[in-house]
C-alpha cells in the first residue's frame, strides 16, 4: 500500500513540475502571434539576398530590445560570413532581418533552413511574447 500512495505522489510531483515547466519556458512563447515571410531576391553581382519579415499583427508592436535571433540551420549551396544573428542585426523598419550570400550560389537551387526568434509586445507594453519559428525556404 505504501508503494502505491508514492507512486501517485510522484506522478503529481511530475505533473506539477511538467506545468511549471510549461509556464516557465513555453507559455505565450509558442502561441505563434506572429508568421514570417521570407522573400528572396538576386543582386547584380550574383549573390542573393533574403529578407525574413516578421508580420506582426496590429494589435501588436515591434520590441527590438528583446531577444532577437536568426539562425541559419542549413543552407545547401550556399555561403554567408555567419550562420546567426542578433539583436544588434535586426532592422526595424522591415521588421526582421537582411541577409546575403558573401558569393555566388554553388548550385542552381536548395533548401535554406531556419531558426527566427522574434520579439513583440501589446501597444501599452503590458505583454511581450517571444516568438520562436522554424522554417524553411527553397532558393
Amino acid at each position: 500500500m505504501k508503494f502505491f500512495f508514492e507512486t501517485i505522489r510522484l506522478g503529481i510531483l511530475v505533473c506539477c513540475l511538467g506545468v511549471w515547466a510549461s509556464i516557465a519556458f513555453g507559455g505565450a512563447d509558442s502561441s505563434n502571434l506572429t508568421s514570417i515571410e521570407v522573400v528572396k531576391e538576386a543582386q547584380k553581382n550574383q549573390t542573393l539576398s533574403f529578407k525574413f519579415e516578421v508580420k506582426i499583427p496590429t494589435d501588436l508592436v515591434f520590441n527590438g530590445e528583446g531577444p532577437w535571433k536568426l539562425k541559419l540551420k542549413k543552407h545547401d549551396g550556399l555561403s554567408f560570413e555567419k550562420t546567426e544573428w542578433g539583436a544588434k542585426d535586426v532592422d526595424s523598419n522591415i521588421p526582421g532581418f537582411l541577409i546575403v550570400t558573401n558569393q555566388k550560389p554553388q548550385s542552381k537551387a536548395g533548401l535554406l533552413e531556419y531558426s527566427l526568434t522574434a520579439f513583440v509586445c501589446s501597444k501599452d507594453k503590458s505583454k511581450c511574447y517571444r516568438e520562436v519559428h522554424n522554417g524553411t525556404t527553397n532558393w
